[in-house]
Parts: C-alpha cells; structure tokens; sequence
C-alpha cells in the first residue's frame, strides 16, 4: 500500500512540473516539442537519484532529510496556513473557493483550521526547532 501510495505521488509530481512548465513557460511551447520537454525532466530527475544508490547515498537522503524535507517544510507549511487563513481571511478564501467549484467550505473545517491547525503546526514547529537547537555534542560532565 505504502509503495503504491508513493508511486503515485511521483506520478502527481511529474504530472504538475509538466503542466506547470508547459503551461507557464510560453517560450517553451515554440522551442520544443512535449515529449522532449517530458525526456528532459525524467532524466533530470533519473540524474538526480542516481546520488541515493552511490556508496554515499545514506549520507546524501540523510542531508535531505534533515535540510529538506523537515523544519523548512514545516515552517512552509504554518505560514501558508496563516496567510490563507488570517491575512487573506477565510470568507474571501470561501468566496473564492465557491466561485470556482461551486462549493462552500465547511463550518467545522473552518475551526479545525483556524483554532486547531495552527496552534498545533506552530507548537509543532517550535518543539522540532528546540529539540534540534538545544542538542549539543559536549560531554555532560
């Protein structure tokens, strides 16, 4: 399940740099066909895994763990939350929402994100910035 589950998620990947790239890159249309554009990010992406099989590869998935994939995203993560919710306001994100699907967003969706997420994603964040900051390789004695 979990290996189907990231096979997809892959294939989203793909399936959004793709459209992203060739919808947003308009000289990207004139100067090449889709499936060279496609080849060209397989490749970048086959290039960029390769790093993970080398004798250094646990060296290299443990540099992206850790400078990656968890405090930045993270912290990416409650300040896209914030600004969504309380700088943008969520009525004018509902408004907008409902404009483009025709649905309105949930009352108990509203609190959760409001006055649950965002108290637990910064408590969360603030735990793994003290727990990684305040660990020290000194001896104790």
């Amino acid at each position: 399940m979990l290996l189907l589950m990231g096979i997809d998620s892959i294939f989203g990947m793909y399936d959004f740099l793709i459209a992203y790239g060739w919808d947003f890159i308009p000289g990207l249309r004139n100067k090449m066909r889709k499936e060279v554009f496609v080849l060209i990010l397989v490749i970048g992406f086959f290039l960029n895994g390769l790093l993970f099989i080398t004798n250094n590869g646990w060296w290299w998935f443990n540099l992206f763990n850790s400078y990656a994939c968890g405090d930045c995203l993270m912290m990416v993560l409650v300040f896209e939350t914030c600004i969504i919710a309380v700088y943008l306001g969520f009525d004018k994100f509902d408004a907008l929402l409902y404009a483009r699907t025709g649905e309105l967003t949930p009352r108990y969706l509203k609190f959760c994100i409001l006055y649950i997420s965002i108290p637990m994603m910064t408590g969360l964040l603030a735990y793994a910035m003290y727990a990684e900051y305040s660990y020290t390789m000194e001896p104790r004695w």
